[in-house]
């Protein structure tokens, strides 16, 4: 077993003779020598009851931001790159070639203040950190797109072969359309990813990340990544599986992992995989060579379909958006939405400004009846609603009007915006109309009010007899009296009342 230290990282490349107990034994002691804090932490963090990320302050923020600028002149100034193993012979220098780099073009976005500030939250405000993982992850941008990336943002355009093309559109990664129960964004990974070159797949996943990273929401809660595998996936003879090993596994110049190197912090890795031998030789190849770091963040589920689903729905996951059927067959409907919707922000970012992707937990989505219902945002909209409901009776229409007003301001107030949903165009617009967001909540208030009038006006009455069965003979059964009970109470109804 050989190990490979990266500043705080301890990498584990498998043994060559590696059983679930070896598997289990791993996993247990990553979490054994953590703190009992920083477990629990974790522990909760994974099941979306707690969100690590510092509260942000204008403070913090300048304060930081100017520690990271610091620090990458001292990365380029220094010897930092002496603390990085050297991997291959490769010289020293490629540990911050690609930042100095963008350091000398005319155009490029690595220099803004909001980039800068998408690492900070990723390394949670810590500047040292946050640098190395700015470098590290121009090191891949340049390695994986060449010098464009450092020019420009991330692209559907820079998938420029046609495997990389179809491998881009098979849906087989994806960004789930909704968020689980804490805000976070959910990027899934489907069983036909596993026939992808191991460059392909990290190409890919560099691509969504980044695309998941321009959320302000999900910088700050961190993204979730699932690797679903139903249990009757086709792992025959139709796909070809690459399996993960360490003498193909994709690094940076100097040696780092893709995961030190992405642009969002990642709060947890489930692997919904069936109990079979060739998904736990995958388990164990995910246990060793992501780290210490993130082990501890890796959550395990075999099973059907349906188990995998339900252990999932414990963590606050959607599983219905999930888009695999049960026969392992790709969902595209909503990926394709997206790409397409991706192309035009990309072609165009300032006129599709008001368009959404995923709207956050906070955010009120206006949609035909009963669509989006569980969405948080439109949950705490319905409390509204009801707490206010009595009071929007009885007022006049400039109270009214006033208490229409007060629910927009309270939304607001959470961080939170109305959404409206473009059925043509199949996306999320934001409301920007004072006017047209006070109708919207004005007629919600009046479609509220009427169903639960409704409601009230016509309860719903169970009456239950069973007088009406009948027995093996073709009669009604008889109504019979348990002890005399029935008997006693016709005997005492004859008897009439004494005037007292």
């Amino acid at each position: 077993m050989k190990f490979h230290e990266h500043r705080d990282t301890t990498i584990t490349d498998p043994p060559e003779n590696v059983t679930d107990e070896t598997v289990n034994e791993l996993l247990s002691n990553t979490l054994l020598h953590l703190k009992f804090q920083d477990r629990n932490d974790i522990y909760e963090e994974i099941h979306g009851v707690r969100n690590l990320a510092r509260e942000e302050t204008p403070e913090l923020i300048e304060q930081s931001l100017c520690s990271m600028a610091a620090e990458l002149d001292r990365i380029i100034s220094s010897s930092a790159s002496k603390e990085v193993e050297v991997v291959e012979g490769r010289k020293e220098e490629d540990y911050k070639y690609a930042y100095q780099k963008t350091r000398q073009l005319e155009k490029t976005y690595v220099n803004d203040r909001d980039f800068h500030l998408k690492f900070l939250r990723a390394d949670l405000f810590d500047a040292k950190k946050a640098a190395d993982r700015l470098v590290v992850h121009l090191d891949f941008l340049l390695m994986l797109f060449g010098p464009r990336a450092l020019e420009e943002r991330l692209q559907a355009s820079f998938f420029n072969t046609k495997e990389e093309a179809t491998a881009l559109r098979s849906g087989n990664v994806q960004i789930l359309p909704f968020r689980d129960r804490s805000g976070r964004r959910i990027m899934v990974n489907l069983s036909g990813v596993f026939a992808y070159s191991p460059y392909l797949r990290v190409k890919l996943w560099f691509y969504f990340t980044s695309i998941a990273a321009e959320d302000v929401e999900t910088q700050r809660n961190g993204l979730i990544t699932i690797a679903f595998c139903p249990s009757n996936a086709d792992f025959g003879t139709n796909m070809k599986i690459r399996m993960p090993g360490s003498q193909n596994r994709i690094v940076s110049p100097n040696g780092r992992e893709m995961v030190y190197g992405i642009s969002v912090r990642m709060t947890a890795y489930h692997f919904c995989f069936p109990d079979t031998p060739i998904f736990r030789l995958l388990r164990a190849f995910y246990v060793f060579v992501l780290g210490d770091k993130q082990r501890g963040r890796m959550v395990f589920h075999c099973g059907t379909k349906t188990e995998m689903q339900y252990s999932l729905m414990g963590y606050g996951i959607p599983v219905e958006h999930i888009p695999a059927t049960e026969t392992g067959a790709v969902k595209t409907k909503y990926h394709f939405q997206w790409l397409r919707l991706r192309k035009l922000i990309e072609t165009d970012p300032s006129t599709h400004a008001n368009v959404c992707e995923s709207p956050g937990i906070n955010d009120v989505l206006f949609r035909r009846a009963g669509v989006c219902t569980a969405h948080p945002g439109n949950v705490m909209f319905k409390c509204l609603l009801e707490s206010r409901k009595v009071e929007h009776s009885i007022s006049t229409q400039t109270e009214k009007r006033d208490v229409v007003w007060s629910i927009v301001e309270y939304v607001g107030s959470r961080g939170g915006c109305f959404y409206a949903w473009d059925a043509k165009q199949c996306w999320w617009t934001k409301m920007e109309d004072k006017s047209e967001i006070r109708r919207k909540v004005a007629v919600s208030i009046r479609d509220f009010n009427s169903s639960n009038t409704k409601t009230i006006q016509q309860p719903q009455c169970t009456k239950s007899d069973t007088l009406v069965f009948e027995r093996q003979d073709g009669k009604k059964r008889k109504r019979k009296s348990i002890n005399g009970l029935s008997r006693c109470v016709n005997i005492i109804s004859k008897f009439e009342p004494i005037p007292l």
